[in-house]
């Protein structure tokens, strides 16, 4: 191969990178085969130091591996995320962990900016984080920017969606 071959391939497979890049900022920063954030333990003690430790908003979505609907939710939540608070946190609390492995490959977990994986009681758990959550999944944590978390299954409202994502008000 002569060398303006050589560069002119170099430069088609650079091109190429920076295409592949772009591609993965453009959905949510993250390339399509990126993997899930490395898994943290979560117990019933872990939800009062998260909610306080969280920057606000955030959302945290409680969810199991058998769940049909929890991907659905959770790429709607994305996108929501991005389009009405950028940046916010999107976290994922897998209820049945022991059932990810170390390294979870289920694509809409790759979207989380943290993942905890549950290990102990869950009526334990479930009531720790709310009381009135029954174990259907998925379970939204909606933080807003001031105040307790509001909470409900499946895809929030709009109307929760709006109220969570009004910024603080100034004092």
């Amino acid at each position: 191969m002569s060398r303006s071959n050589d560069r002119s391939a170099r430069r088609r497979l650079l091109a190429a990178g920076f295409g592949l890049a772009a591609a993965g900022a453009a959905f949510g920063g993250r390339a399509a085969h990126a993997a899930a954030p490395r898994p943290e333990p979560f117990n019933a003690e872990t939800w009062a130091r998260l909610k306080a430790s969280l920057p606000r908003p955030a959302v945290v979505v409680f969810t199991t591996t058998y769940c049909a609907t929890c991907p659905e939710v959770f790429e709607a939540l994305h996108a929501e995320i991005r389009a009405r608070r950028p940046g916010a946190p999107l976290v994922a609390v897998v209820m049945d962990g022991e059932a990810l492995g170390r390294r979870p490959r289920e694509a809409h977990l790759a979207r989380a900016s943290r993942l905890f994986v549950f290990r102990g009681q869950e009526a334990a758990l479930r009531h720790a984080v709310d009381p009135g959550w029954r174990g259907v999944t998925p379970w939204v944590a909606l933080l807003g920017a001031e105040g307790e978390p509001s909470f409900g299954g499946g895809t929030p409202s709009r109307e929760r969606l709006d109220a969570w994502s009004v910024p603080t008000s100034p004092r």
